[in-house]
C-alpha cells in the first residue's frame, strides 16, 4: 500500500515542472520542449511566447503535451504565427491569458481545449485577426475579457463563455462593426465598456445581458444609433453611466436606462450623458423620452435672479441659456420655451409654483417660481 503511494506521487510530481515559469524565444526552444521535459504536463509558473528574432515562432505544435499553467500565459509579439494549434490539450490557466500583438494571428484555433480560467483575457493589438474562433467551451472561473486594437476584427463569432466574473472591455477595434457571437453573454460582473468603435452599427447581440455589476459607459461609436440590446440588463446592477461622444447616437431611452436615470440621484452613483445626437444629449433631455418626471427637490442653486418673483404676465433672465423649459410642481413638463431675448410670456399659465430648467454654461439648473 504504502508503495503504491509513493508510485502515484512520483507520476503526480512528475507531470509538473518550471516552477519559476519559462519564456520561449524560439521555435527550436518550443520543438525541444517535449523532448527536454517528457513528463511534464504542468508547468507551475507563467508562461511567455515571445519570439527574439522576427519570424522565428511559427508554430506551438512542441506544447502539445500541456494540460494546465498555473501562472499567465502571453503570446506576444510573434510576427509569423497564425494560430495557436498546440495548445489543442490546455485545459486550465490558473491566471490570465494575453494574446497581443501577433500580426498574423487569424484566429484562436488551439484554444479548444481550455475549459477553466482564473484570470481575465485579452486579445489586443493582433492586426490580423478576424474571428475569435477557437474556443470551444463555456469557461468556469473567467473574470473579464478585454478585445482592443484588432483592426480586422468585424464581430464576435467563435466566443463560447456565458458569463464573466469581471469586467467586458471592447475597444478601439477599427472594422468592429456587430457584436455578433455575444449572444450568448447572459451576465458580467464589472464595467461593460465600449468605446472608440468607429465602424460598430449596433448593440443587439447582448439582447440577452441580463446584469452587469458595475458602470456602463458607450463612448465614441459615431456609426451608432441606438442601445438597443442594452434594454434587458437589470438596472439595480448598473452602478454608473457615461454615454458620451456618439455623434450618431439618438435613441438611449431603453428601459434599463430609464430605470436607472429613476433611482440614480438618490444613489448618488456618477452618471453623465453629453455629446451624442438630439434625443440623447443630456440627461434631461433622455429623461424627458423616457417619461421621468422632474425631481423638484432636488435642486441646484444657481444665482439666475429671475424676475419678477412673483410674476404673472411675464418673467426675464439674466443670462441666455442654451435650453430652457417650464415644469409643474409635480415634475411634469409643460411648455418648451423659444426665447427672443431674454424675455419670457408666462401668461397663459395658471396660478402656483413652477421650475425654470435650464441649461446655462454646460450646467443645467432649476429655479422656482411663483405665478399669480
Amino acid at each position: 500500500m504504502i508503495l503504491i503511494i509513493l508510485v502515484l506521487s512520483i507520476e503526480t510530481k512528475a507531470q509538473g515542472c518550471l516552477e519559476n515559469g519559462v519564456t520561449f524565444y524560439t521555435q527550436v526552444q518550443i520543438d525541444l520542449f517535449s523532448v527536454s521535459n517528457q513528463s511534464c504536463t504542468v508547468i507551475e509558473g507563467d508562461v511567455t511566447i515571445n519570439e527574439s528574432t522576427p519570424g522565428d515562432i511559427t508554430n506551438l505544435i512542441g506544447l502539445a503535451q500541456l494540460t494546465k499553467i498555473d501562472g499567465n500565459l502571453r503570446i506576444s509579439e510573434n510576427t509569423t504565427l497564425n494560430d495557436l494549434s498546440g495548445l489543442n490539450n490546455l485545459s486550465e490557466i490558473h491566471g490570465n491569458l494575453i494574446i497581443n500583438d501577433n500580426p498574423s494571428l487569424v484566429n484562436l484555433n488551439g484554444l479548444g481545449g481550455l475549459i477553466a480560467m482564473n484570470g481575465d483575457i485579452t486579445i489586443s493589438h493582433n492586426e490580423g485577426l478576424t474571428s475569435l474562433y477557437g474556443f470551444e467551451h463555456d469557461l468556469f472561473g473567467n473574470d473579464g475579457l478585454t478585445v482592443s486594437d484588432n483592426p480586422n476584427l468585424t464581430n464576435f463569432v467563435g466566443w463560447k463563455d456565458t458569463g464573466l466574473g469581471g469586467k467586458l472591455k471592447i475597444s478601439n477595434n477599427e472594422n468592429l462593426q456587430s457584436l455578433i457571437g455575444l449572444e450568448i453573454l447572459t451576465g458580467i460582473s464589472g464595467t461593460l465598456e465600449i468605446n472608440n468603435n468607429p465602424s460598430l452599427i449596433n448593440l443587439e447581440a447582448l439582447f440577452n445581458l441580463k446584469k452587469i455589476g458595475g458602470s456602463l459607459v458607450v463612448s465614441n461609436n459615431d456609426l451608432l444609433s441606438s442601445l438597443f440590446g442594452l434594454e434587458n440588463i437589470d438596472h439595480t446592477s448598473i452602478l454608473g453611466l457615461s454615454i458620451h461622444h456618439c455623434s450618431g447616437l439618438s435613441y438611449c431611452h431603453i428601459e434599463s436606462i430609464c430605470n436607472y436615470l429613476s433611482i440614480y440621484p438618490s444613489l448618488s452613483l456618477p452618471t453623465t450623458i453629453s455629446d451624442n445626437k438630439s434625443g440623447c444629449e443630456d440627461i434631461p433631455e433622455v429623461e424627458e423620452a423616457c417619461g421621468i418626471p422632474v425631481n423638484t427637490n432636488n435642486i441646484e442653486e444657481l444665482e439666475w435672479n429671475i424676475y419678477p418673483n412673483p410674476a404673472s404676465d411675464y418673467i426675464i433672465l439674466p443670462h441666455s441659456p442654451d435650453r430652457i423649459f417650464i415644469i409643474n410642481s409635480i415634475g411634469e413638463k409643460i411648455k418648451d420655451i423659444s426665447l427672443e431675448g431674454n424675455k419670457i410670456n408666462i401668461s397663459n399659465l395658471t396660478s402656483g409654483i413652477y421650475f425654470i430648467r435650464s441649461r446655462f454654461e454646460n450646467k443645467w439648473v432649476i429655479e422656482k417660481i411663483l405665478i399669480r
